[in-house]
């Protein structure tokens, strides 16, 4: 959905001044209500977590995806349901699928008591589709964590 340039100037200036103040700005409840632009979801998603410039959990994040999972096949079989007509992960082998599996197998290793259950991929996917998947790895252990999806 196209926005008019007015919204998009109101959420550079609120952008702006969260980089600046590190606090969210007064305005940015009823930006976020009428629908953040998707151009900027990822980097609204991302400072929304609180994650943005992580880069501790991006550092475990890369050693996380080297490990062994024993969750391995079912995260296969379960990235290749996942969003199967979108362009980005519709091809086995291909960008989308290889990092969904990446952040899918780094979060079960992440998180050994739940580990990976069916579904986990379809909100990780949705990180991918606006950023990149160290980002979307360090967003989806906040939502997980803090916002205690894994409690659901």
């Amino acid at each position: 959905k196209d926005c008019s340039e007015d919204v998009l100037e109101n959420w550079a200036d609120v952008l702006n001044r969260w980089k600046s103040t590190k606090q969210k700005p007064k305005q940015l409840a009823s930006l976020v209500r009428l629908g953040i632009p998707e151009a900027l979801r990822g980097e609204v998603w991302q400072r929304l977590a609180g994650v943005e410039e992580n880069n501790e959990m991006m550092e475990n994040y890369r050693v996380l995806i080297t490990k062994e999972s024993s969750c391995e096949n079912v995260i296969q079989r379960d990235i290749a349901r996942t969003f199967p007509a979108h362009d980005f992960f519709k091809e086995a082998g291909g960008l989308g699928q290889d990092s969904l599996y990446r952040v899918s197998k780094a979060y079960a290793a992440y998180d050994s008591e739940v580990g990976y259950c069916q579904g986990l991929s379809f909100l990780a996917a949705t990180l991918l589709l606006h950023m990149p998947e160290e980002q979307a790895f360090c967003v989806l252990v906040k939502l997980m964590y803090d916002y205690r999806l894994r409690d659901l």
